[in-house]
C-alpha cells in the first residue's frame, strides 16, 4: 500500500466503518463534512507542492546529487509548513463560525454545526501531516523505493485498527477523527525520519521551523479566536434573556405599529392625486385632527 493508498483507505474507513461503529446516524455526515474541509486545506496548499517537487527530486536522485535533493526536499517541506500550518490553525480557531457560515442554510441544526466544527478541528490537527506525506512519499519514489512506504502504510493500518475501535467505542465520531489524525501523524513522521536518515539530513531544522510557524500562527489567530469567544458569550447572554432574531423582529414590528410611530408628520409632495388622503388621521394636519376629534 503506497502513501496515497494508506490515505484513501484510512479515510474510507473513517466515513463508512467509523460512522456505523459510532451508532449515530448523523456521525457519517459530521465526519464527512469535517474531512472535506480538511481536504480543502491540503488540496489547496499541500498537493501542489508535492507535484511540483517530484521532478526535481527525481532528477537529483538520478544524477546522485544528494545535496541538491536534500535542499529541494527541505524547501518543499518548508513551503508546506508556511502555507498549511497557518491555514489549519486559523480554521481550527474559527471552526464554529466557519462551519456556521458554510452550512447554516442547510438542514443542519445547531447541534450538527457544533459536532461538525469539533470534528473539523480534530482533522485539521493532522492537515500538515497529510500535506507533508505527499512530499515525503515522492522522495522515496524519486529514490526508486516504493516498498518502504508500502510496508509502513500496511503495517500502520493493521496497528491502528484497535485504535479506531477504541475511539469509536468510547468517543464515537470524535474518537474516530482523533484516531485518523494520530495515524497519519505517526505514519508521516515515521517516513520522514526514515527518509532523512537515508539522505543523512538532520530533521531538527525543519521541526524547529514547524514549531516557530505554529507559534506565530497561534499568535496571529488568537485575536480572532478571542473575538469569537466574546461574540459567543454575548449571543448566549442574549438567548438567556430571551433575545433572539424573532423577538427582535417582533419588537420592531410592535414599535412601527404603535400610536407614537404611526402618528408622525407626513408631507404631501403632490406627485400623485389623492396622496395622503387620510393623512388627517395620522398627524398630517394638526388643525384637521383637532377638528376631527371635536366631532366625536
Amino acid at each position: 500500500m503506497t502513501c496515497g493508498g494508506f490515505g484513501s483507505g484510512e479515510q474510507r474507513s473513517v466515513s463508512r466503518n467509523g460512522g456505523s461503529l459510532a451508532a449515530l446516524a448523523a456521525s457519517i455526515s459530521w465526519l464527512g463534512y469535517g474531512k472535506q474541509l480538511r481536504r480543502m486545506v491540503v488540496g489547496v496548499f499541500g498537493q501542489a507542492a508535492g507535484v511540483a517537487a517530484y521532478p526535481q527530486l527525481a532528477r537529483f536522485a538520478a544524477q546522485q546529487k544528494w545535496r541538491e535533493m536534500q535542499d529541494s526536499l527541505d524547501h518543499a517541506l518548508r513551503h508546506v509548513t508556511l502555507t498549511v500550518v497557518p491555514a489549519s490553525i486559523l480554521l481550527g480557531l474559527l471552526s464554529k463560525p466557519v462551519v456556521y457560515v458554510l452550512f447554516s442554510r442547510t438542514k443542519m441544526g445547531p447541534g450538527d454545526i457544533e459536532q461538525t466544527a469539533t470534528v473539523m478541528l480534530i482533522f485539521l490537527l493532522g492537515a500538515f501531516a497529510w500535506a507533508a506525506q505527499g512530499i515525503i512519499g515522492r522522495g522515496f519514489y524519486a529514490l526508486g523505493d516504493t516498498l518502504t512506504p508500502t510496508l509502513v502504510g500496511s503495517g500502520l493500518t493493521l496497528l491502528t485498527l484497535p485504535l479506531y475501535w477504541l475511539g469509536a467505542r468510547h468517543y464515537a465520531h470524535l474518537g474516530l477523527a482523533a484516531a485518523s489524525t494520530i495515524a497519519v501523524l505517526v505514519y508521516t513522521f515515521g517516513l520522514w525520519i526514515v527518509l532523512f536518515r537515508r539522505l543523512k539530513v538532520g530533521i531538527a531544522p525543519v521541526i524547529g521551523y514547524l514549531g516557530r510557524t505554529c507559534a506565530a500562527s497561534v499568535a496571529a489567530g488568537a485575536p480572532a479566536y478571542l473575538e469569537d469567544l466574546k461574540l459567543t458569550r454575548d449571543r448566549l447572554g442574549a438567548l438567556a434573556n430571551g433575545i433572539t432574531p424573532e423577538t427582535i423582529k417582533r419588537g420592531i414590528s410592535d414599535i412601527l405599529d404603535s400610536v407614537y410611530e404611526r402618528d408622525h408628520v407626513l408631507i404631501a409632495t403632490g406627485a400623485r392625486e389623492g396622496e395622503f388622503a387620510e393623512a388627517a388621521t395620522i398627524g398630517h394636519n394638526f388643525e384637521a385632527v383637532i377638528a376631527d376629534l371635536m366631532k366625536d
